[in-house]
């Protein structure tokens, strides 16, 4: 069984690396007996209860039992017992029992939340204050003098760390202005690229419009001219006279064709093209007619179909549901079942379809 411990600050006499059991450490039992535990750089994790990558800050190593004494100087207020196959360990972050195939870790819960109070500084001047409280003797200046050095270097490391956030902070915010500014300039140039283009179309169809009105201009200026000219005007008035003529010669023939008939021929010939009218119209009417028929035959056959299907099912659901009566133990019921529903099924189908010919026959 395992379980995450917090992560406490470093004291000096750690250096760069604290060892304990965080992730995966466990024990494997080998003649030797030698104890396999994980390395794990503190470096990068900022706070107690933080989960940190495996491979980016573990590593497995080993050690023997005579050489658990080395750890002693890694650890503040560390004791080992061994006890049997088990090895018992007690800091002052957490507790840790140690067997041949599992390694158990309990935390301290006071020390998860306070995550500087191993520090010897920290711890005298606690004391200190406890003294204070009870009326005892106060501790020397230089005590006094060494815990506040102690938490001077605390805080210079949260400073340190607070400003190396700052500045990575500060970088991502510059990253992100120069990113708006980038994607502002370029939905900007494509507004102006799309704002020109639309100008130069508008431009194009002015062109052509002006050339348009100054050809059109110029037509007008030409017939203008060509019918003030005297030659002109005798031509346009020959054409004009021309032009009665023919209307008077057109109303005249139209004239003489409506006398040669008379107003019996007249109502004869509305009344034969009544006739056509009339036949025509009874022509349409029997088309659709015949396509009404059609999609009735149609339906009739489909739902001819669809009674047959209806049947068969009806029949199927039957014998399943008769079963129980033991039909379905001997080996030709299904066959005999399946060709009656078939037979039935064909037979209302077919019984349909003459139905449906002798009607349409009777029509």
């Amino acid at each position: 069984m395992e379980a995450s411990t917090p992560f406490p600050a470093p004291s000096q006499a750690e250096g760069n690396m604290m060892r304990f059991n965080a992730f995966s450490s466990q024990g494997v039992k080998r003649p030797n007996l030698d104890i396999f535990y994980t390395e794990i750089n503190w470096q990068g994790i900022t706070g107690p209860g933080q989960v940190a990558s495996r491979a980016k800050f573990c590593r497995d190593m080993r050690i023997q039992p005579k050489d658990m004494r080395s750890l002693e100087s890694n650890f503040s207020g560390l004791t080992i017992s061994v006890r049997g196959e088990s090895i018992i360990i007690n800091t002052d972050g957490f507790r840790a029992l140690i067997n041949p195939e599992s390694v158990a870790m309990l935390n301290d819960p006071l020390v998860a939340y306070k995550e500087y109070q191993h520090l010897p500084g920290f711890q005298d001047l606690m004391g200190y204050k406890d003294e204070q409280r009870r009326g005892r003797k106060a501790p020397t200046t230089s005590n006094i003098l060494s815990t506040f050095l102690a938490l001077g270097s605390i805080l210079d490391v949260i400073f340190g760390s607070l400003e190396e956030e700052l500045h990575i902070l500060k970088a991502a915010v510059r990253a992100l202005l120069s990113t708006l500014d980038r994607e502002i300039s370029s939905k900007i140039m494509e507004r102006l690229l799309q704002s020109t283009h639309q100008l130069q179309d508008f431009v194009a169809r002015c062109a052509t419009l002006q050339n348009s009105l100054d050809k059109i201009s110029e037509q007008g200026k030409k017939t203008f001219q060509s019918r003030l000219s005297p030659d002109s005007q005798k031509t346009f008035l020959g054409q004009q006279e021309e032009e009665q003529a023919w209307n008077d010669t057109h109303q005249a023939d139209l004239a003489t064709l409506v006398e040669q008939y008379s107003a019996q021929e007249m109502i004869e010939e509305v009344g034969v093209m009544a006739r056509h009218l009339q036949m025509k119209e009874d022509t349409a009417n029997l088309k659709i007619n015949t396509a009404q028929i059609d999609l009735v035959y149609v339906g009739l056959k489909l739902e001819v179909l669809t009674v047959g299907v209806t049947l068969g099912a009806l029949l199927t659901g039957a014998f399943g549901m008769n079963l129980k009566n033991g039909i379905e133990e001997t080996d030709y019921a299904f066959a005999v079942a399946a060709a009656v529903i078939l037979g039935v099924c064909c037979a209302s189908v077919l019984v349909g379809w003459l139905c449906i010919r002798r009607i349409g026959r009777n029509l």
